[in-house]
Order: C-alpha cells, then structure tokens, then sequence
C-alpha cells in the first residue's frame, strides 16, 4: 500500500479516533484516554504542519468533527450538569450568582429536578462560570425547554 506524500490518511484517523474517545471514555478513564489523546494530538499536528491543507480546510475539519460530537454526551465533564442548573435558572429569572443550587433545590423550578441537583459536583457553592458561558447555558436550557414542551 503506497500513500502519497502527504498524509491525508490522518484526516479520518483524526475523525475517528475523536468520535471513539467522546463515545467510549469517561472522565476516569485515563489508561484508555491517554493513549487515544496522544493519538489525536500527534494526527493534529501532522495534520497542520505535513499537509498542504488550507486553513479553509482545516476549520471545515474542526467544524465536522464538533458536529459529529453534537448528538454524544459529553462523558469527559461532570460540570455538564451545573451548566445545565445554571442555565435553567437564568432561563426562569433567577441570577446563578446569587444563589446556591442547596438553597434552591426543592422549589419546582422548571427544569431543575432533584435528580439533576445529585449529580452536581458542586452544591455547596456559587457558580464560578462567566457571563458569556451562563448566555450560551441559557440558550442550551431554553432549547431543551422549548424541545420538551413540543414532544410532549
């Protein structure tokens, strides 16, 4: 098997090993994760600096491989669910800075169940996110909101 000179074969090594990683590692899973992140770093690299691809190609890749993520749940941050807490809040009025998920837990807030609140890594204190990310937590819970009011 003869490959040109440019290692374009890195390109779906790159794509598939970041859908593999995303779909089968948790967080803990470090004897698993380290290698695959070594892997896909290292195509990265020879990626940019090996091959002639432009950077119109290179941010269409980028775009393809978060899209491909889109419908995976993000194993590798237990913080998902404090975005989702977060955002929920700002999306029913109430500001995530001034209120600790303990204090509020309980109130029948849409979209904030006791289930959500156990698997928080952090009850016991006020969100540390910045305003820019609590906008996009707030996007991210008012599409959920709207999606479940529209299948149910």
């Amino acid at each position: 098997m003869k490959f040109s000179k440019q290692p374009y074969f890195l390109l779906p090594i790159y794509v598939i090993t970041v859908l593999w990683m995303s779909i089968s590692f948790g967080q803990k899973d470090f004897v698993g994760l380290f290698p695959c992140y070594s892997l896909v770093f290292g195509a990265y690299l020879l990626i940019i600096f090996k091959t002639k691809i432009s950077l119109k190609y290179q941010i269409l890749l980028g775009i393809l491989v978060r899209i491909s993520l889109i419908p995976v749940f993000p194993n590798l941050s237990v913080d998902i669910y404090r975005f989702f807490w977060d955002g929920s809040l700002t999306v029913n009025g109430i500001n995530p800075y001034g209120i600790l998920p303990s204090e509020i837990v309980g109130q029948n807030i849409p979209g904030l169940t006791n289930e959500i609140f156990l698997k928080l890594n952090s009850k016991e204190y006020f969100t540390i996110y910045p305003p820019l990310s609590q906008l996009y937590y707030s996007i991210s819970a008012l599409t959920e909101n709207l999606c479940t009011q529209l299948w149910q």
